[in-house]
């Protein structure tokens, strides 16, 4: 199996890239005023927010709860990195400046990992969640169906040989149900008809 991590990392970013969208925030230019902090004219330098004050500035605009919360400085500014989960189980990632500016917001790509190789799993886990999306993990085709079925997920990677239920049934059965978002067969498996199964299923 230790093939598939080398031959599908390269893959996953060709794959899963062009799925983050970002937004700019409508009310950006406003969230200065509104929260008080308005330099005086003459000032040398504006009132820098706190990373809690940050925070509630992210959850005025967009509601739900915090998730992980930062303050990360870098070229002589401040800037407050947040993740919120919102309606609906998406995930949002939040950066607020020193001023108590919302700079951006984005919506966190969510993916869902099929692959009851522990080893395996947890790496592509690990490195995914690392890169900023949002990872869900299932050990076998059952889990990965409840996964696909019940959370707003915008992508996959699939094991081909997972227990109780195959990867290729788990893609049908997902495609069955309407779920068209973009799935990643993982498989050691070199048999061209395996391959075949896989497309012929929707992945």
């Amino acid at each position: 199996m230790s093939m598939k991590k080398i031959n599908y990392y390269l893959l996953l970013g060709t794959l899963i890239a062009p799925w983050v969208i970002v937004a700019p925030n409508a009310h950006a230019e406003n969230n200065q005023s509104r929260q008080g902090f308005i330099a005086k004219p003459g000032a040398r330098s504006a009132p820098s927010v706190s990373l809690q004050q940050a925070i509630n500035i992210a959850l005025s605009e967009n509601g739900g709860r915090v998730l992980s919360a930062q303050s990360k400085n870098g070229q002589g500014a401040t800037r407050h990195h947040i993740r919120l989960l919102v309606d609906g189980g998406r995930v949002l990632y939040v950066v607020v400046d020193g001023r108590g500016r919302v700079q951006r917001t984005r919506q966190s790509v969510r993916i869902l990992v099929v692959e009851d190789e522990a080893n395996l799993r947890e790496q592509l886990a690990s490195h995914l969640r690392g890169e900023g999306y949002v990872v869900d993990v299932a050990v076998d085709g059952e889990e990965g169906l409840y996964y696909g079925s019940e959370y707003p997920v915008d992508a996959a990677v699939i094991d081909l040989g997972l227990p109780k239920i195959d990867g290729v049934d788990l893609i049908k059965s997902l495609r069955a149900a309407k779920h068209d978002f973009p799935i990643l067969v993982l498989t050691p498996i070199l048999d061209r008809q395996d391959k075949v199964g896989g497309l012929d299923a929707g992945a």
